[in-house]
């Protein structure tokens, strides 16, 4: 599908890699120095700012993948990871999207995510296709922190939840950017997913400029339905982390390995690994060229 012009007045969402005119993308989830064995295979990669440090020699790995490999990243604010420190320091059981919509004052350690945020971009902002925005708290607070941030010169993609959200702040959003993302989808079932998917292609139709990235979702046949255009996803690597041991293309299985191709670090982990990017490399290249059809 693709976008029309962006209207004057609509924010143009940060990132130097971020190109419009490409087609679906899926970002796999992955460590960062990790993604180094396959980038000859597949060049996006989501990685969360928990797993990047701004030690010289973090930063020299950050400016090796990006500058030297042409890895293109997109940034997780890390709030999946900081909302479950904060669960289990606290020895709480309240669920993770209740604790998640907390005033951002109740944890202690908010300043200096932000601060590890706004450093982290403004080193990398031209090499980044994107970074997540810190979306902790209601509505009205992740405006806040947004605007926050906007004030440091960086301009986040936002997120909706349509879990909690109600659907007059995903217009708010898609009314004032030129990206959104849908979070809430990983934790969701199959039915509802489909379901949430449906609903924010029909709304975000209302928009044409607005390119709609899905949270935790592989490239799955619904989106031959709902051509949004891009996710992300740990699901690539599903079949080393719970011996599932197909790979699939399109929905439909690409091949089989033996259960050796576990979380180990031999050399059939390796292979299994390069074999799970060359599905996404192909799955990808299947959707987009089914997108131009359609």
């Amino acid at each position: 599908m693709t976008l029309s012009e962006i209207p004057d007045g609509v924010i143009h969402t940060g990132g130097g890699r971020f190109r419009r005119q490409d087609g679906f993308i899926l970002f796999v989830v992955d460590r960062l120095m990790a993604s180094v064995d396959f980038h000859n295979l597949y060049k996006y990669i989501l990685v969360s700012l928990t797993e990047v440090s701004l030690t010289p020699t973090g930063l020299a790995s950050v400016r090796h993948v990006t500058q030297d490999l042409g890895q293109t990243l997109m940034l997780d604010s890390g709030v999946y990871g900081f909302v479950n420190d904060y669960i289990r320091k606290h020895d709480t059981d309240e669920p993770f999207g209740e604790v998640r919509k907390k005033s951002p004052s109740t944890f202690a350690d908010f300043e200096a995510l932000v601060r590890k945020y706004v450093q982290f971009v403004q080193y990398f902002e031209n090499d980044l296709w994107g970074y997540v925005e810190i979306d902790i708290g209601s509505p009205a607070e992740k405006t806040a922190t947004r605007k926050l941030l906007e004030g440091y010169g960086l301009k986040p993609i936002p997120v909706y939840h349509p879990a909690v959200d109600d659907y007059d702040y995903f217009d708010y959003l898609a009314e004032r950017y030129d990206r959104v993302c849908c979070g809430n989808m990983g934790q969701a079932s199959e039915p509802i997913r489909m379901r949430i998917l449906a609903t924010l292609y029909e709304r975000a139709r209302k928009y044409p400029y607005l390119w709609v990235h899905v949270l935790g979702t592989r490239n799955h046949h619904w989106f031959n339905a709902y051509p949004l255009q891009s996710a992300d996803a740990t699901s690539w690597l599903e079949g080393l982390r719970f011996g599932q041991i197909t790979h699939y293309v399109d929905g439909y299985p690409m091949g089989a390995l033996s259960e050796e191709y576990t979380y180990r670090q031999t050399e059939q982990y390796a292979k299994a690994r390069h074999l799970a990017a060359y599905t996404v490399a192909m799955d990808v290249r299947v959707r987009r060229d089914r997108n131009e059809i359609y």
